[in-house]
């Protein structure tokens, strides 16, 4: 076997370097999205309140755990068991179990917003904006609501409150209609910011 020359050798630790310094720098990048994710997640939870839906699922062997920690109970239509939304660890508008353990879907759910963040089609700043323009409204509407039952989720208490089942537009009083304006406006923020274009088609079907 031939010895390989100093040059031969400086030029093979050189690109050993290289490809070693792009693993590390593409670890890096890696890292730094995971973060971004798990930042998203933590300061939004807008999934978690009962805005986007009434009920999250559990897997057979979750049932019994998340039950006994104090997870309120919900059958599906097709005799699958989950949780009630708004979570009871949703506190301080934040997930309270983030980092012990969530549930399964809470772990593996990715809405719009965070696809797009770990696709790099938004960046932190702009899915920042976007979580606190949505949240804010949430809270205004939230705290303009007569029902403040937290059992209940944001449909059970828009619909006790505002009675929508017997209201009129026209006859409405202004507050009522500044509601219903905001409501419609926060519709639009979740249609193109957070849910899922699977999700939006089932919605639809849902309300035919």
């Amino acid at each position: 076997m031939k010895i390989l020359s100093i040059k031969c050798r400086k030029l093979m630790h050189q690109d050993l370097d290289e490809h070693y310094g792009k693993i590390m720098s593409d670890f890096r990048k890696n890292e730094d999205l995971i973060s971004d994710s798990s930042r998203l997640c933590l300061s939004c939870g807008i999934c978690c309140q009962g805005v986007m839906y009434d009920h999250a699922g559990l897997q057979a062997d979750e049932v019994d755990l998340y039950y006994e920690l104090g997870f309120l109970p919900f059958m599906t239509t097709r005799g699958k068991e989950g949780f009630r939304l708004p979570c009871i660890f949703y506190i301080d508008n934040k997930c309270s179990i983030y980092s012990i353990r969530r549930p399964k879907i809470c772990a593996s759910y990715k809405c719009k917003l965070l696809r797009n963040l770990m696709d790099r089609e938004i960046d932190s700043k702009e899915r920042e904006q976007i979580v606190t323009e949505t949240k804010r409204l949430i809270e205004s509407i939230q705290d303009r609501l007569t029902t403040k039952n937290a059992s209940m989720n944001f449909q059970q208490k828009i619909e006790t409150s505002l009675n929508l089942s017997q209201i009129e537009l026209l006859s409405a009083d202004n507050s009522t209609k500044a509601i219903l304006m905001d409501l419609a406006t926060l519709e639009i923020l979740l249609k193109k910011h957070f849910f899922l274009e699977a999700e939006l088609r089932k919605l639809d079907h849902n309300y035919r």
